[in-house]
């Protein structure tokens, strides 16, 4: 995983609350009724068990929702972002909805009476003048399991 400090933790609400929330200056993070102004102190305190995950994680939560905001309300007021934030998800509507009707298709040699029901399809090595010693024993093995009628079509 990516993290911009080495530290053993690897806990990314920590990385979020550090690299994210303390960013601008004079920030402040506030878990379990308790702001901090630093976060060394929210790194210690969650280390020591003051900070639950649940705290840290609630308050991670609210401080994020704090920042994103204004750019909620610029896409809700903002006629030309409004229109841009619609086209964007009409455009990813679109391509859901062609992933969906999306038909798979299958070759179905039974019913074309090419082959009969509960044959087996093995696919062999493509032929070379020096086949290996394990080519020649997979592909025995695997028309082995065929079963009791081998047939070569």
């Amino acid at each position: 995983s990516m993290h911009l400090k080495k530290d053993e933790i690897k806990n990314p609400c920590l990385d979020y609350i550090d690299n994210i929330i303390f960013s601008p200056p004079g920030a402040t993070f506030t878990a379990g009724g308790t702001t901090y102004t630093e976060f060394s102190t929210v790194r210690t305190k969650f280390l020591s068990g003051e900070i639950s995950e649940e705290n840290l994680k609630r308050g991670l939560i609210d401080a994020l929702n704090v920042l994103l905001e204004p750019v909620r309300k610029h896409f809700t007021i903002d006629e030309n972002a409004k229109n841009l934030l619609a086209l964007v998800q009409q455009y990813k509507q679109e391509a859901k909805t062609e992933v969906a009707e999306k038909v798979v298709r299958r070759l179905n040699l039974v019913e074309l009476d090419k082959v009969p029901a509960g044959s087996h399809l093995v696919f062999s090595p493509v032929p070379n003048v020096s086949p290996t010693l394990q080519e020649a024993v997979d592909t025995l093995a695997l028309l082995h399991k065929a079963g009791d009628k081998p047939a070569v079509l």
